[in-house]
């Protein structure tokens, strides 16, 4: 048991040695050391996508999910529920929760100034409210009732004649 514990002492003590540090480059001067204006250009610029990209995007991903009222999933979502989501999980911005407040929400903005990632509200019919984002260049993605998530045409005949307002919440 000795010669055991004797060999299985040298194997640890024989696995703790140091090797000896080079030090050699610390003292080394760079025969050439670059300078601003030798250095080689490197483009800095941030390369971000747009808000309209991050939100087709999140549409194409989205497109298809069925609509369900109340829903806040994959498998079924609201008009109100999808623009809360789209706005938390792609612009990391809380909004309220129904069509009601989220058309308080933010500051009004006039049709002819809309941008990407305005909400758009719609009267669908008496007493019908329907939100859903601009995209740009006359398109919204919205979770339709009949249809899901998609995106249409803000000039299109139904829409442009349900067009009710729009609100800027960026």
């Amino acid at each position: 048991m000795k010669i055991f514990f004797l060999i299985l002492m040298v194997a640890a003590l024989s696995g703790c040695h140091t090797t000896p540090i080079n030090n050699d480059h610390k003292n080394k001067i760079p025969s050439h050391s670059p300078s601003l204006d030798s250095e080689e250009k490197v483009d800095n610029k941030i390369q971000t996508t747009t808000i309209e990209e991050k939100l087709r995007t999140a549409a194409a991903d989205w497109y298809g999910t069925p609509y369900r009222y109340g829903g806040l999933s994959r498998n079924g979502i609201d008009c109100s529920g999808f623009v809360m989501s789209i706005y938390r999980d792609v612009l990391n911005i809380d909004i309220p929760r129904t069509t009601a407040l989220q058309s308080s929400f933010g500051k009004k903005v006039s049709r002819s100034q809309l941008e990407p990632g305005d909400l758009v509200m719609f009267k669908t019919g008496w007493g019908k409210r329907h939100s859903g984002i601009y995209l740009g260049n006359g398109d919204f993605v919205h979770a339709s009732s009949s249809r899901g998530v998609m995106i249409s045409s803000i000039n299109s005949n139904y829409w442009n004649k349900a067009y009710w307002m729009a609100r800027r919440v960026m």
